[in-house]
């Protein structure tokens, strides 16, 4: 008995559902849950991204001062109940969708079906994006110094996708900084200073006791000798 056959057997009702299944299975084996769905969301987060960047005259978005207007912006909708870890892995596949495309050229249908939530294709991503290069035989006519020229870029692209991951486990820590001593500018932490003082009644008056303390403090410190 064929195929068909066996199908022709169904009941009117059962092959609907049947019909209905197969239909919404290659659909998800095509990868159109995160493309139809998250993609579209993973949209609205960008578009807050940007409007709070550019309202806060900020060159990056980080920081707690960039944290704190992203909250509000975001509150009292969908987005507020999402977590910030799966928040970060949508972005982090935003900024990749054409490598999430390259990646996904090589799955089966399967995996298509069942990866398609942020936080898994994240993982997968960063798992193809950091992978190791595929050893080749030696080509021939290729100087030395051009094997190591593309040697290098390789390490450069895996260093800076490993700083990607660790500025994503930062957002995902929520620690309520207000900005980033190390790596967010003297404009930036003055910014996210004023901006959370201003709350305040005594905020100008603070905001000033800081800037003399620290110019204070900077004075007690014993000057180098030069060397």
């Amino acid at each position: 008995m064929t195929t068909q056959n066996l199908q022709e057997t169904m009941t009117a009702d059962d092959r609907a559902k049947f019909e209905r299944g197969a239909e919404l299975l290659k659909y998800m084996q095509a990868g159109k849950a995160f493309d139809d769905f998250w993609v579209p969301i993973g949209d609205g987060l960008l578009a807050v991204r940007r409007t709070v960047v550019a309202v806060l005259h900020l060159k990056h978005a980080r920081g707690g001062y960039y944290n704190a207007a992203f909250g509000k912006m975001v509150g009292k909708t969908p987005y507020a109940d999402m977590k910030k870890t799966e928040r970060s892995n949508l972005l982090y596949c935003m900024e990749h969708l054409s490598d999430i495309m390259e990646m996904r050229a090589g799955w089966t249908p399967t995996e298509r079906a069942n990866v398609n939530h942020p936080d898994s294709m994240s993982k997968r991503l960063r798992e193809f994006l950091n992978r190791a290069p595929v050893e080749q035989a030696p080509r021939r006519n290729v100087s030395p110094m051009a094997l190591l020229r593309e040697k290098k870029e390789q390490l450069e692209r895996a260093n800076l996708d490993q700083a990607e991951e660790i500025a994503a486990l930062k957002a995902r820590e929520g620690d309520g900084s207000l900005f980033d001593l190390h790596q967010d500018t003297a404009e930036e932490i003055a910014t996210s200073i004023v901006g959370e003082l201003s709350k305040r009644t005594t905020g100008r008056a603070k905001a000033k006791a800081i800037a003399e303390a620290v110019l204070e403090k900077l004075k007690q410190r014993p000057s180098r000798a030069a060397g």
